[in-house]
């Protein structure tokens, strides 16, 4: 069988298999243009209708904060504190505007009256502190915005109270707060609004039920919720599986199975030809290549006469060209060497320089055609460059590399020198790895440890940071003292044995949830003294979970337990 008629069998099969497959590939392609440019409609359609439900959903508790902002009686309560009236109007609205607390500040933003719903004792206090919500006024009086606390999501709506009167965001007298809980059940409703499924999960978020584009048979809406620095919270996701879609992936996925069922056997033949008639023979000619003898070349190329010129033009590069020719060229080693994100420099005996790649010419500030032949003396500050000619000569008298940090000004840099007997006479060859921003960091880093130190050390409020069994940590000083003071026996009555704290302890770091509970210390005249000490968790930068207490009331020093008495 002559050369032609062993290719033209393949030849024609991998033809027909070529327009096949391209004139699929056009029909897949128009399907999914299709298909993209309707999930692109819906797309835009579904995020207007989310952006809708949305604002829908919280136009309920939009109007409780405007509505009890903007009356008489509320303005006169900030003024009076009058409790009665709180109780017979405030008291209760939160079922009516779905709301889980409201608060109502005086116009310094200090807690006058709470109210929350049933298991939110968390919101007894605004989860915002007084300094971020008079900045949130100064941009908004009317700011709206999401925050998280223990349990999850809140939204946040503010108005100032005002009388009836004036005109609305004149003259405050105080703030009203509502807040919201973002819970299954509101998701539950956008969802069942937007015929699709709607989640709440961290704006990182990449996991795989939500990020975009894994699925072509469905739509997926990202709409990031505003935290108190008009940055993203949180995203709320919305995703609609498309019926459209996912009849056209059907079809899709049959068509390829049948292309597959129909092709399969086709490229089988067509590759077991390829194989006996071009791969096996060329397999042999590479093995023969790597041994690199001509006469093997010259026998196989007669056993071989479809590919005995490939044969022979390999015979000849052998006979002609040595092994030298394959090496690396000096111009080549040059061009790799100065590619290196390292200085790298050669040495004389007298500190001449007989070689530097490009990153050292570039710290040098020097061609190095011109710095070639010169000491560092003529390069280099007299100091530095005295410091580097004593090194040189360590290293140089050493039996092994000298490797040392070393600092120049504001620089710092691994260096390491060794001595090479190459030629007639010893060269020293010095590399150079640039530390400076390494350093920086960790002195920013060093700095920034000390002043959190500092803080927690000069905070008037006991903390404690423990282990999950209850072992102290770390226990700033007016932690210290209290402890000193705290008798072993009141507090096992108040608090249980060590196992219910031990418990408690390792419920805070497994669930990651925070606690409140009473301690029994005593005051500076050893009278017993109650006190209420919050527990929560805490991550350390190396990823485990501690737990962190601090004592909330009363005030260290007894003052809170003498204004009781």
């Amino acid at each position: 069988m002559t050369r032609i008629s062993r290719f033209r069998v393949p030849l024609l099969l991998l033809t027909v298999t070529g327009i096949v497959i391209g004139v699929w590939g056009a029909l897949q392609g128009e399907r999914e243009a299709l298909r993209d440019g309707f999930l692109r409609e819906i797309e835009e359609t579904a995020g207007r209708q989310l952006e809708q439900s949305i604002e829908t959903s919280g136009r309920m508790l939009a109007a409780y904060a405007a509505d009890y902002s903007h009356w008489d009686e509320t303005a006169n309560y900030v003024l009076t504190k009058d409790p009665q009236w709180a109780t017979v109007n405030l008291e209760g609205t939160l079922g009516t505007f779905q709301a889980s607390a409201h608060w109502v500040l005086d116009r310094r933003f200090q807690l006058i009256r709470a109210e929350f719903a049933d298991g939110e004792a968390g919101l007894a206090v605004p989860p915002l502190d007084a300094a971020r919500l008079e900045a949130l006024t100064a941009q908004d009086l009317f700011f709206h915005c999401f925050t998280r606390d223990a349990r999850g999501l809140l939204e946040i709506r503010c108005a100032p109270i005002e009388f009836q009167a004036t005109e609305r965001g004149t003259d405050p007298v105080g703030w009203f707060l509502v807040a919201r809980r973002w819970d299954e059940t509101i998701l539950s409703e956008l969802g069942t609004a937007a015929a699709a499924q709607v989640l709440l999960v961290p704006t990182d978020s990449r996991s795989r039920d939500v990020s975009e584009g894994t699925r072509k048979d469905r739509i997926q809406i990202r709409h990031p919720l505003p935290g108190p620095d008009g940055q993203a919270l949180a995203d709320l996701r919305m995703i609609r599986v498309v019926p459209f879609a996912v009849a056209l992936n059907e079809t899709q996925r049959r068509t390829r199975l049948g292309l597959l069922l129909l092709l399969g056997p086709l490229l089988a033949v067509s590759a077991a030809l390829m194989w006996w008639w071009v791969d096996r023979p060329l397999t042999e000619l590479e093995d023969l290549l790597r041994i690199g003898r001509a006469d093997d070349l010259k026998t196989w190329a007669l056993r071989n006469r479809d590919h005995a010129g490939v044969a022979r033009a390999a015979t000849y590069l052998i006979e002609r060209h040595g092994a030298d020719e394959l090496r690396l060229t000096p111009d080549g080693l040059k061009r790799c060497l100065d590619a290196l994100p390292v200085e790298l420099m050669v040495k004389d005996e007298q500190g001449r320089l007989l070689y530097l790649n490009l990153p050292a010419e570039s710290r040098l500030g020097i061609d190095r055609s011109l710095a070639v032949g010169r000491s560092e003396d003529d390069l280099l500050e007299m100091g530095v460059a005295c410091r580097h000619l004593e090194l040189d000569r360590e290293a140089f008298h050493s039996d092994g590399p000298l490797v040392r940090e070393e600092t120049s000004g504001e620089r710092w840099a691994w260096m390491a020198r060794a001595r090479v007997a190459t030629g007639a006479e010893p060269k020293l060859a010095i590399c150079a790895i640039d530390l400076t921003d390494r350093r920086a960091a960790e002195v920013r880093l060093g700095a920034e440890r000390d002043f959190l130190a500092t803080i927690l050390a000069e905070l008037p409020r006991p903390v404690w940071v423990r282990d999950w069994t209850g072992r102290v940590l770390y226990a700033n000083p007016a932690a210290q003292e209290l402890d000193q003071r705290r008798p072993p026996a009141a507090a096992e009555e108040t608090t249980g044995s060590e196992a219910r704290r031990a418990r408690d302890w390792q419920d805070v770091v497994v669930r990651r949830r925070s606690m409140v509970r009473e301690e029994l210390y005593s005051d500076p005249s050893g009278s017993p003294l109650s006190a209420r000490v919050w527990t929560g968790p805490l991550q350390s930068p190396g990823g485990e979970v501690q737990v962190v207490e601090l004592l909330l009331d009363p005030e260290p020093d007894g003052r809170d337990h003498a204004r009781a008495a």
